[in-house]
């Protein structure tokens, strides 16, 4: 977890350095589980060790994890964001 931690794009969910910190600490509480959900969805689409926007929002689906508080756009919307580099 320590290595994972540098390439962790809290920042891109939140400003608020309080919710940073609790996002960080779920993180870590669940790394084992939410490494195993990352490497079965990246391994499953063909494009390990990535995963594409198409087969994450597939996954988000099946696990219901979009409901009155958090819609599929928006999920959609912090994949693009948290894969989004600029280049120079």
């Amino acid at each position: 977890m320590a290595h994972d931690k540098k390439y962790l794009k809290i920042y891109k969910m939140t400003k608020n350095p309080i919710v940073g910190k609790e996002i960080l600490t779920l993180i870590e509480k669940n790394f084992k589980i939410l490494n195993e959900l990352f490497l079965t969805v990246a391994m499953s689409d063909g494009h390990f060790p990535t995963i594409k926007m198409a087969s994450y929002l597939k996954f988000c689906h099946d696990a219901k994890l979009s409901c009155s508080h958090v819609t599929m756009t928006q999920i959609a919307v912090h994949f693009v964001s948290a894969n989004f580099e600029i280049s120079d």
